[in-house]
């Protein structure tokens, strides 16, 4: 539920003047209530023009429509405008987290990169270890042949 009050500081001030010098003020102010249903705010807006409508003259001037006009276009820009912040906002939030996703994969990627390079080096390194046996051993077996001829 919505509660607008009409009131003034200046009616409060002048009302508190007038009550001093034994008034007889032509000003007051006046309390509206009315119940709020996000789902239809019109009948709300209704309410209040019928109240503003009963209560003053404002709507009867030609002003009125124009200064309502403001005020709701500007009510409108400012909401418009928050909702595209919060979208800019969202956007960039959530281009932050992808490229923090991003750049979390590019290291796992560099990560498993270097682990299969250390891996590879390491079977080279074997490989490399098993080919030189392989030599020694072949030289070992020269080697011995060619004692085995000088023996003979």
């Amino acid at each position: 539920m919505a509660i607008i009050s009409d009131f003034n500081e200046e009616e409060q001030k002048s009302t508190r003047s007038s009550q001093s010098q034994s008034s007889s003020s032509s000003s007051s102010s006046s309390s509206f209530t009315a119940p709020f249903d996000r789902s239809n705010p019109i009948a709300f807006l209704q309410k209040v023009f019928e109240f503003v409508s009963e209560q003053s003259d404002f709507l009867a001037t030609e002003a009125a429509e124009k200064q309502v006009l403001s005020l709701v276009r500007a009510a409108g820009k400012k909401r418009r405008d928050q909702l595209k912040a919060s979208e800019e906002r969202e956007k960039a939030e959530k281009k932050k987290r992808e490229e923090l996703k991003a750049t979390e994969e590019r290291k796992k990627a560099e990560k498993r990169l270097k682990e299969e390079k250390e891996h590879k080096a390491e079977e080279d390194s074997g490989a490399s270890k098993g080919k030189l046996a392989e030599i020694v051993s072949s030289f070992s077996n020269v080697r011995l042949l060619c004692l085995a001829l000088k023996i003979l």
